[in-house]
């Protein structure tokens, strides 16, 4: 495994782990504004 793959990787779960937590967010943002 190269440097370049090990970049890609930890971007990639960097950016699932953002998308997750927006969602998530949103979601509890939105019960709360519906509560």
């Amino acid at each position: 495994m190269n440097e370049k793959d090990i970049v890609s990787k930890t971007y990639f779960k960097v950016g699932i782990s953002t998308l997750i937590g927006a969602i998530l967010g949103i979601i509890a943002y939105t019960n709360n504004w519906l509560g």
